[in-house]
């Protein structure tokens, strides 16, 4: 695999893998849902303000959405290298200092990437086995919503332990 400056990767021939693959389906599902989103909520200022019929639907139909646009992204995010970081060591550290601390914070968001993937697929388990459901309008199983944030998890943690091994392997950490 080739390695990009920002953590993507690439096969040797250039074409994305599998992981490349799932990682920006997520973030383009986590797109459509936004607008989605958007064109809920205007049908629901829509339906009250003009027929007054409010659509009780739209509240926890877009809070739904945010819980998944948040687990579809974020593995993207990492990819990009995108987050928010403070850069304000960098300043005055040497680069084998700042790659040494690259290093360990990418570990430390294994781990506890790792932890909130282990307790949310216990979450999934326990919600499919009560039969939990939602609250409010819709009464949806819950499982199927909550079951987003394993998936989004563990995808964002085989991109992290990408990006650890390729920073590991390259010694080149981005900014940006």
């Amino acid at each position: 695999m080739n390695a990009e400056p920002s953590g993507r990767s690439t096969r040797s021939s250039g074409r994305p893998d599998l992981l490349d693959g799932a990682v920006w389906t997520g973030q383009a599902l986590a797109g459509v849902l936004l607008l989605l989103v958007m064109l809920s909520v205007v049908a629901g200022i829509v339906g009250r303000a003009v027929f007054a019929s409010p659509l009780p639907w739209v509240l926890e139909l877009s809070g739904t959405a945010l819980l998944f646009m948040t687990f579809l992204a974020t593995a993207y995010v990492a990819r990009q290298d995108a987050h928010v970081r403070l850069e304000l060591l960098d300043m005055v550290l040497s680069p084998r200092a700042i790659r040494g601390l690259d290093v360990l914070a990418l570990t430390i968001q294994i781990l506890v990437t790792a932890a909130l993937f282990y307790a949310s697929a216990a979450l999934v388990l326990n919600d499919l086995d009560q039969g939990t459901t939602t609250g409010g309008y819709l009464r949806l199983d819950r499982w199927p919503i909550t079951a987003i944030i394993p998936l989004g998890t563990g995808l964002l943690l085989l991109q992290l332990l990408r990006t650890l091994v390729q920073r590991v392997r390259t010694g080149r950490v981005t900014r940006g």
